[in-house]
């Protein structure tokens, strides 16, 4: 069994025991991980208070071969970005970015780009606005996606490598992109995307989270491209539409996920 300093950031926690706390952690060096803190919840320890969702640690855990609980030790909180708590808007956007981090990557797989992807979501949520916030979560979720596999093609048509058309542009989340005029023919979940929101969704892919902190872009935009992002879930990870986290959101408002339609209804179906 070897000892290895992680940094990670907190998912999820769980009471175990009478004393001890059960956390699942994305760290930078292992992936998500399944761990336990012994005796964290013991009265005047400060493990407890550092092992919260949203918080940033470092710790030592104990690595061994085999799945299972690792063991952590030596936890010293890092950041614990008090700002996302001040709004029910704000702490639902960065619930949502935990809760698929932790159900869409592999357990115990390392990817720095997750983990550095889900640390900027997280610092720059502190400082954000309700509307830019949700911009900030669907920059997340568009570049998540990108990173574990199925991201969008939006510069050429996914099927034949064509240039796009010059007015409206078809999106297809099934397709992997954008379609030419030959090309969406037949194709079921198409949505009719003007320059404008195809400027967005290409900046969104490519450009740092924290750009969406100040530019501001219309609410139907938003929405149109949030059911974008939302499809490519319901494609690639049908548990999503029980996510809770989304029927948070859609009950604060949150225009990425209203509850008065939904992907397939926005993609004609």
């Amino acid at each position: 069994m070897a000892l290895q300093r992680i940094e990670a950031v907190v998912l999820r926690t769980i009471p175990y025991s009478e004393t001890s706390l059960i956390a699942v952690l994305f760290s930078r060096q292992i992936g998500r991980l399944s761990t336990i803190a012994k005796g964290a919840r013991r009265p005047g320890k400060a493990a407890a208070s550092a092992l919260q969702p949203t918080h940033d640690i470092s710790c030592i855990v104990y690595v061994g071969t085999g799945g299972g609980l690792k063991t952590i030790s030596q936890i010293e909180l890092v950041a614990d970005r008090p700002g996302i708590t001040r709004s029910a808007t704000l702490f639902g956007l960065a619930g949502r970015a935990l809760e698929l981090a932790l159900s869409q990557t592999p357990l115990e797989e390392a990817s720095p780009n997750v983990y550095h992807l889900l640390n900027e979501l997280l610092t720059t949520l502190e400082k954000a606005s309700q509307q830019s916030g949700q911009q900030l979560l669907l920059a997340y979720e568009l570049k998540l996606q990108g990173i574990l596999g199925y991201g969008l093609r939006v510069n050429s048509c996914a099927r034949c490598g064509r240039a796009a058309g010059k007015r409206s542009i078809a999106l297809s989340p099934s397709a992997g992109g954008i379609l030419c005029e030959t090309c969406r023919g037949g194709v079921g979940d198409v949505l009719s995307l003007e320059r404008e929101e195809l400027s967005v969704l290409r900046a969104m892919l490519t450009d740092p989270i924290r750009v969406w902190l100040r530019n501001d872009i219309p609410s139907m935009v938003l929405t149109r491209l949030g059911f974008t992002a939302r499809r490519i879930w319901e494609l690639h990870s049908p548990l999503d539409r029980s996510s809770s986290s989304a029927a948070f959101l859609a009950e604060v408002g949150s225009a990425l996920y209203s509850p008065e339609s939904s992907p397939r209804e926005a993609f004609g179906h």
